[in-house]
C-alpha cells in the first residue's frame, strides 16, 4: 500500500458542470426563496470557506510548535488553504451589504447592555480587524518561529471567540454561549484537515486519520455539552434558541449533520485500516465537510433551512469547483 494517494483531480468538464449546477441552484433560490434565507445561506457558506482556510493557518501554527509526521504530509495542502484566507476575507463585505437582512439589531442595537457592542460601526470595525489578522496569519503561518506561533495562536483564540459571538450568536442577541468560540475554533481545525484529506489524502504513518478523530470528538463534546447544559438549565432564552432550530426541518438537518459529520466518520476512523487507507480517508473527509456545512446552516438559519441550505450548498460547490479549475490551470502551467 502506498503512503499517499494521488491528489484529487477533476476534469475541467466536470468542474464546469459542477459550477454551472451551482449557479443554476443559486438562481432558483433567488427566484423562489426569501431574501433573508438566501443571505443566511451565503453567510453559512462564507463561514464554511473561511473556516477551511483559517483552520489551515492554525494547523501550521500548531505544527510550528509541535512538529510531527502529519505536518510533513499535510503541510503543502494546509499552506495552500491558508494562503487563500485573504481572498475569502474580502467577501466579508457581505456584512455591509446585507447587515439589515442578517442581524435584527442592525438598526436599533441588541438591547441596553449590548447597544455599544452591537452597533454597525463597532461591529464592522471588529470584523475588519479579525479578517485582516487572519489574512496576515494565512500568508505568514508557515514562516513563523515557535515563539511567534504561540503569540499568534493567543491572538487567534481571542479573534475566533469574538467572531463566533458577532457573526453567529448575534443573529439572536438573546442567546449567550461562552463555549461557542472554542467550538468554532475546533470546527475550523476539523474542516481544514478534512479538506486536506479530500485533496491529497495520506495513508499509513501520516497521523491524519487520528487527528481527524480527535477533532471530531472535540466538536461533538463542545456542541453536545453546550446543548445539555443549556437544556438542563431550563432557561427560556436558551431553550427558545434550540427550539427555533428544531422547527422547519431543523431536527432532521441536525441529525443528518451529526450522522455525516460526526457519527459515521468517528466509527470509521476507529478502524486502523481506514486511517491508513488514503481512499477511505478521502471519503471520510468528504462526509465531514458536508456535515460541517450543514451544521453551519443549522446554526445560522433557523426557520429558513430550505432556502439557506440550497444557497449555502450552491455557493460551497461553486467555490470548490472554481478552486479545482484554478488549481488545474496553475498545475497545467
Amino acid at each position: 500500500m502506498t503512503a499517499d494517494a494521488r491528489p484529487l483531480v477533476l476534469s475541467p468538464r466536470m468542474a464546469w458542470l459542477a459550477l454551472a449546477a451551482a449557479v443554476a441552484v443559486l438562481v432558483l433560490a433567488l427566484l423562489f426563496a426569501q431574501p433573508r434565507a438566501i443571505v443566511l445561506g451565503v453567510l453559512s457558506a462564507w463561514l464554511f470557506c473561511l473556516s477551511v482556510t483559517v483552520g489551515g493557518s492554525v494547523w501550521l501554527l500548531i505544527g510550528a510548535l509541535t512538529g510531527g509526521r502529519w505536518l510533513a504530509v499535510a503541510g503543502p495542502g494546509l499552506i495552500g488553504l491558508a494562503r487563500m484566507t485573504w481572498i475569502v476575507a474580502l467577501f466579508g463585505a457581505l456584512f455591509i451589504i446585507a447587515g439589515r437582512l442578517l442581524f435584527p439589531w442592525w438598526d436599533q442595537g441588541g438591547g441596553a447592555v449590548q447597544t455599544l457592542w452591537l452597533a454597525p460601526a463597532s461591529f464592522m470595525a471588529r470584523a475588519a480587524c479579525i479578517l485582516v489578522l487572519w489574512s496576515v496569519i494565512g500568508l505568514l503561518a508557515d514562516r513563523l518561529t515557535p515563539l511567534w506561533a504561540a503569540l499568534v495562536l493567543v491572538a487567534h483564540g481571542i479573534a475566533v471567540s469574538v467572531a463566533g459571538v458577532d457573526w453567529v450568536l448575534s443573529l439572536d442577541p438573546s442567546f449567550v454561549s461562552t463555549a461557542f468560540g472554542a467550538q468554532l475554533a475546533i470546527l475550523q481545525l476539523t474542516l481544514a484537515l478534512a479538506t486536506v484529506a479530500i485533496l491529497r489524502p495520506a495513508g499509513k504513518g501520516s497521523d491524519i486519520g487520528a487527528l481527524l478523530l480527535a477533532c471530531i470528538l472535540g466538536v461533538f463534546y463542545l456542541a453536545g455539552m453546550g446543548f445539555v447544559v443549556s437544556w438542563s438549565g431550563n432557561l427560556p432564552d436558551k431553550a427558545e434558541w434550540y427550539l427555533a432550530r428544531q422547527d422547519g426541518g431543523g431536527l432532521a438537518l441536525i441529525w443528518i449533520s451529526f450522522a455525516l459529520g460526526a457519527l459515521a466518520p468517528f466509527c470509521l476512523l476507529l478502524i486502523s485500516a481506514v486511517r491508513s487507507n488514503p481512499v477511505m480517508l478521502r471519503w471520510v473527509g468528504a462526509m465531514i465537510v458536508v456535515g460541517g456545512l450543514l451544521h453551519l446552516v443549522w446554526l445560522s438559519a433557523p426557520g429558513a433551512f430550505a432556502g439557506a441550505g440550497s444557497s449555502a450548498a450552491a455557493v460551497a460547490v461553486g467555490v470548490g469547483a472554481a478552486f479545482l479549475l484554478l488549481r488545474g490551470g496553475i498545475h497545467g502551467q
